[in-house]
This record gives C-alpha cells, structure tokens and sequence, in this order.
C-alpha cells in the first residue's frame, strides 16, 4: 500500500494573520488543489495533516492531527508518516498543502517510475531545481519519524542524496508554492481563467 500524506499543518507566517491554506481558490481552499490531486490519483489512502483545527475534507481521507505542528514542518510530517505506517504503508508520498498546481499525473508518473527502483527516494524536478511530491520507500519511515524542527526532510534528503531518483517535470507545477500573498495572486491567476 502506498499513502499519500498531504500537509496542511502550517502557520502560514509570511502570509499574516490569515490561514493561507483556507484561502479561497479557484471556489475551493488552496490546499484543497494538493488534496485533490492525492485523491484522484487513486493510489492509495490519503492522510490529511492538520493543526489543532481539524480542516474540511471527504470522509474518505483520514485526517490526522499534529498537535506540534507549531514547532515547524518536520512535526506534521511526523504525524502523517506515523498514520500511515500504522496503517501499514510500504511507501507514502508527501505532498505539500501550499502547492495548489500538483495534478494528479505528476503523482502517478511518478509512482510508475518508483516500480523500476522501489528503494529509491523518488521526486520531480523542473530546470534542475527539486520538487514535490516526494515519493518514501518504508525503510526511509524510521529517519522521518526521528526529524524535528522547520527543515522538514531536508535532512533525510541531504544524508541519502546517492539514492535519489529525478523525474524531470514539464512544468512548474511541481516548483510552485504559496508562501506569500503575491504567490496567492499568480495562483488565483493561474487557476482561475
């Protein structure tokens, strides 16, 4: 079974006082894009990572909290790696909730790519610079339930650099987060003809 981890635990610092994540685009929350995109790729479960506030989702996405999602990124990743290996994951992708541009083919392209090197950290990357989501084979479970902090898996990534297959991307959809309100605007721009 492969999980699909969707974080939507942040504090959305640089945006102000708002959630950027409720933001409303394109009719829907921003993070409701990466959700969906888990969801229709129809690979396998999908864990919703929520702060204190449990946020809307179907009934069929396991929502899970990170009660430290306060204390930085690696925190919520925790919580939702921690779901899914309860639930018994070979593997998970993690998507990231302020990424509203991830399609559901990037997620499955890269799923067909891991079956030629299951061991391998799998993630997009579009003109050299790497994105998401990023593909965690099980072995990989133990150095991401030890992290800590605002670096999120930097750390893992940087200590297994030898095991990371690239799947150039099209697009910079697999580059394009939200993490300021001008960054909101090009959203709505982009997802909103």
């Amino acid at each position: 079974m492969i999980a699909l981890v969707v974080l939507a635990a942040g504090l959305s610092r640089r945006m102000g006082d708002d959630n950027k994540l409720l933001a409303q685009v394109g009719g829907i929350p921003l993070f409701h894009h990466a959700l969906g995109a888990a969801i229709t790729s129809d690979i396998g479960p999908v864990y919703l990572v929520h702060g204190d506030t449990p946020l809307p989702c179907p009934a069929s996405v396991k929502s899970v909290r990170a009660g430290d999602a306060h204390m930085g990124q690696a925190h919520s990743l925790r919580a939702g790696i921690q779901a899914a290996q309860a639930d018994g994951a070979a593997a998970a992708f993690v998507l990231l909730g302020d990424m509203p541009l991830i399609c559901a083919d990037t997620i499955t392209a890269l799923a067909r790519k891991a079956q030629s090197k299951p061991s391998a950290i799998w993630r997009p990357s579009y003109q050299g610079k790497p994105g998401h989501p990023v593909y965690w084979p099980q072995p990989y479970f133990k150095d991401l339930l030890a992290l800590g902090g605002d670096d999120g898996a930097k750390p893992v990534l940087l200590q297994s650099k030898d095991n990371i297959a690239i799947l150039e991307w099209s697009d910079d959809s697999v580059v394009f987060d939200v993490d300021t309100p001008q960054a909101l605007k090009e959203a709505q721009r982009r997802l909103c003809p």
